[in-house]
């Protein structure tokens, strides 16, 4: 069986050119089902174990994304009957001009504005801002074979918990960077305005403090693009194949020179995090976080609101958390386990309470 690794959790464009930390193995975040999602009522009608939820109808996807040039192109190229739909979508989009770039086909920044207000309760709910690639039917992803660094790195919940969790953030960070940099290099190698390559929409994060009368209208200013599209408007699809065909041909050494110290430092950074999923390593002192929510499941376990949702645990382990103090060694709390409440403290437990949020380092 192929390992997995964070390279299978991705586009397969970039595997050609990604350092070798991308197939360095890691755990699948098997707790994050897709398919029949966890955050969702099931059709039982049992909810989930988490304090919120998804409408399934929803799941996760009530996100607007960026979609790089380069794999618009990628994705207008493949021929793929499943993807049709997709292709269709995305031509749909073209063809409003709103939030087309050459830089990318991206959300209308009165989209921006409102997802970046919302309560955070309206994720996974509000079907307002459900994701317009989303196929209500087949409740799935239309152009999921090339979908964004966001998309790629999203898990509702994590096998090794906050470490899983900082894991995929730091690889969201790393890819967000690639698409920033590969959309511009794609279009200098298209003869794009060299001026305006510094106005990339996909490395400006910065919300706009106000919109225009096309934003609010969400119509296409005609006269601003032209301008930004140049000798390339009305061949929009030919300069994203363009892009699509200038980064397939990259090979790791001239990814990683365009990527620069910056991508120097985050491939260091992801070692660090890939190491601590894999081999975790613990403070030498651990008290139990503050205030902690459990409710009865059955016989001898509880539901204890974790990092991951409510967890089934055994009754024992509150028990337990009162043993790290923050004074005491991880090692004395072993000893006094065995000693107060005859039970072998295994180091793996110790971990997954860590990685679940329900102890902490002291101070």
């Amino acid at each position: 069986m192929t390992e997995h690794s964070i390279s299978s959790e991705l586009p397969a464009l970039y595997r050609a050119f990604l350092p070798e930390i991308f197939t360095d193995p890691i755990p699948r975040e098997s707790l994050a089902t897709c398919d029949n999602c966890a955050m969702c009522v099931a059709a039982d009608g049992s909810t989930p174990r988490s304090a919120r939820y998804f409408l399934p109808n929803l799941k996760c996807c009530t996100f607007f994304p960026d979609l790089p040039n380069y794999l618009v192109g990628a994705l207008l190229a493949d021929g793929d009957p499943a993807l049709e739909e997709g292709r269709d979508r995305v031509r749909e989009r073209i063809r409003s001009r709103v939030g087309v770039t050459p830089f990318g086909v991206l959300p209308p920044k009165s989209y921006h504005l409102i997802y970046n207000h919302a309560d955070n309760k309206a994720f996974g709910r509000a079907s307002s801002l459900l994701c317009p690639y989303y196929h209500r039917t087949h409740n799935n992803c239309t152009i999921w074979k090339y979908r964004n660094a966001v998309c790629s790195t999203f898990f509702c919940k994590f096998v090794a918990g906050s470490d899983g969790k900082k894991l995929w953030k730091e690889v969201k960070g790393y890819l967000s960077e690639a698409q920033a940099v590969l959309s511009a290099y794609a279009l200098h190698r298209q003869g794009y305005d060299a001026e305006r390559l510094a106005e990339n929409p996909l490395a400006d994060h910065e919300e706009k403090p106000r919109l225009s009368l096309f934003d609010l209208e969400e119509t296409a200013d005609e006269v601003a693009y032209a301008k930004t599209w140049g000798t390339w408007a009305n061949r929009e699809e030919q300069l994203y194949l363009a892009c699509f065909e200038e980064v397939r041909k990259l090979t790791p050494d001239r990814f990683q020179n365009l990527m620069g110290f910056r991508g120097q430092l985050g491939r260091e950074t992801l070692e660090a995090r890939r190491r601590q999923v894999i081999e975790p390593e613990l403070p030498t002192r651990l008290c139990r976080r503050g205030a902690i929510d459990s409710k009865p499941l059955d016989g001898d376990r509880i539901l204890i609101d974790s990092i991951n949702g409510f967890i089934a645990m055994p009754r024992l382990v509150m028990d337990v958390l009162d043993l790290f103090d923050g004074v005491r060694s991880t090692e004395e709390v072993v000893s006094l386990a065995e000693t107060q409440l005859g039970i072998e403290l295994d180091h793996a437990l110790v971990v997954t309470l860590y990685q679940n949020g329900l102890l902490q380092a002291d101070g």
